[in-house]
């Protein structure tokens, strides 16, 4: 998952936003992405190092998704990032492997792609309807109950952070140790991170992230 973090880890987030500010792209990465360009140098181990240019070849893929095309307006640059970044990538995946693990089948209505091509980009010229979902809330009015309508938006966070304090402890430590004995993360690493998390100076996705990226490089 990609999120704020906390304590520590504000640092090379706030200096990448900091230095990147008018470029859409790049403050997207600073809200959205769990590790910062600065950050790689003291991440990358041997095995990335010793690949040459696989730095560089990372940053021209993401530069690639973030880039923004001729004369995109930062909101249509943060709708088509959220997307095709977050929603697409992470939210749809999520809801997908979540909702299969337990034999649920989701459906999700509003990013059917014959809906988008329907109402997309028109409706980026009439900021109003969009405005706390004004549209869809008005087509809804008298079909389900108001106090529904008016309610608050909601987000929906998976309980990673108790789960990794519990059952989930093992398989992240194995992760992490599996990513600095295979030489892909700096020596060390494994303990710096778990411990950050463990303090409260790091928020969950990062241990997470990396723990999953070691188990998946085991077995790949």
């Amino acid at each position: 998952a990609a999120t704020f973090a906390m304590g520590e880890a504000l640092g090379p987030r706030l200096g990448h936003l900091r230095d990147h500010l008018g470029s859409s792209g790049e403050m997207y990465r600073a809200l959205r992405g769990v590790v910062m360009p600065a950050e790689f140098s003291g991440i990358a181990g041997a095995r990335i190092l010793d690949a040459g240019d696989a730095l560089e070849r990372v940053a021209g893929c993401e530069n690639r998704i973030l880039a923004a095309s001729e004369h995109e307006s930062p909101e249509a640059a943060t709708s088509r990032l959220e997307t095709t970044v977050y929603m697409r990538a992470q939210l749809l995946r999520d809801a997908d492997a979540m909702s299969m693990a337990h034999g649920l089948e989701i459906r999700v209505p509003f990013v059917d792609h014959e809906l988008a091509q329907a109402v997309w980009p028109d409706l980026a010229a009439y900021p109003s309807l969009l405005h706390h979902k004004r549209m869809l809330r008005d087509q809804l009015a008298g079909t389900i109950p108001s106090d529904v309508l008016k309610r608050r938006k909601r987000g929906f966070t998976l309980p990673f952070d108790t789960w990794m304090r519990g059952s989930l402890g093992d398989f992240v430590r194995a992760g992490l140790a599996d990513l600095e004995a295979e030489r892909w993360v700096t020596p060390g690493l494994a303990d710096r991170t778990w411990a950050a998390w463990h303090q409260g100076k790091m928020h969950w996705s990062r241990p997470w992230m990396l723990a999953v990226l070691g188990r998946f490089l085991k077995d790949a």
